[in-house]
């Protein structure tokens, strides 16, 4: 495996499935992730979005549980799918040991409304939602004032169709609104499938730890842009580009570099 790192946040270029059992238990306050989605158009969008994986998506079975493990015992867990497959989704975070609570709905705005192949174009995407244990930690502070687009249970927020690094990457205000409700600051945040490592910017932007895990070594070196880093909060929190770029030296790690 190939490690990135830099200030307070670390990307480990692997199979999820295998470097989830290397990392240790009850470490990490919250974890959100947004794997490729198990849709049927497998042939066109799917196999682009599944990276390298295989010839499908992982089941959930396959790093749900090792979720369930990594997870303190007052952590959440946050999973991006699409509609059709909620209720698989579900049950297998219950069969991981998870309890579910209430989802999130993500309202797409500006999405086509064109209906296509006799489905209606959805215009939401759920973000479902698992705590350890019936005590888990939520921070309603975050949420104050922001009306019903921030303050409920529906996140609205346009797609991203320009400068997407994989196929349908999240907006990074619903990673960030999410990891203030679910951690403090200095808490640890995992993201299995990491992607464009917006989750990680998200963590590192509001002072949280972050781990992602990418098994695109390509996708990797684009998501982990030192520039990305480089961001201000009001908790003035601040990543230096100086500092990142001494410390990972062009993409260096250990003495190693992402090819």
């Amino acid at each position: 495996m190939t490690y990135l790192s830099g200030d307070g946040v670390e990307l480990i270029v692997g199979d999820c499935r295998e470097v989830l059992k290397t990392l240790h238990s009850e470490s990490f306050q919250f974890i959100f992730t947004d794997p490729p989605y198990r849709i049927k158009n497998w042939e066109g969008f799917g196999r682009k979005a599944n990276r390298t994986y295989g010839t499908k998506p992982p089941e959930y079975h396959e790093w749900l549980s090792e979720c369930y493990r990594v997870l303190k015992s007052d952590g959440s867990i946050n999973v991006c799918e699409s509609t059709i497959n909620i209720k698989d989704l579900w049950l297998a975070l219950e069969k991981a040991g998870f309890q579910v609570q209430p989802p999130l709905a993500w309202f797409v705005s500006f999405r086509a409304s064109h209906p296509r192949r006799g489905w209606l174009n959805s215009h939401w995407e759920p973000v479902m939602w698992g705590t350890k244990t019936e005590k888990w930690y939520f921070d309603s502070k975050p949420l104050a004032g922001k009306g019903s687009s921030m303050g409920g249970d529906v996140y609205v927020h346009p797609s991203i169709n320009y400068n997407a690094i994989v196929p349908g990457q999240k907006p990074i205000g619903l990673s960030e609104r999410q990891i203030r409700i679910h951690t403090k600051e200095g808490d640890k945040v995992l993201d299995p499938f990491a992607g464009s490592s917006t989750t990680l910017k998200a963590a590192r932007k509001w002072g949280r730890y972050a781990t992602g895990i990418e098994i695109n070594p390509e996708i990797a070196r684009k998501g982990f842009d030192l520039r990305a880093f480089n961001v201000r909060a009001s908790t003035q929190t601040e990543i230096h580009e100086d500092e990142l770029e001494k410390e990972l030296g062009d993409g260096k790690v250990n003495g190693d570099k992402i090819h």
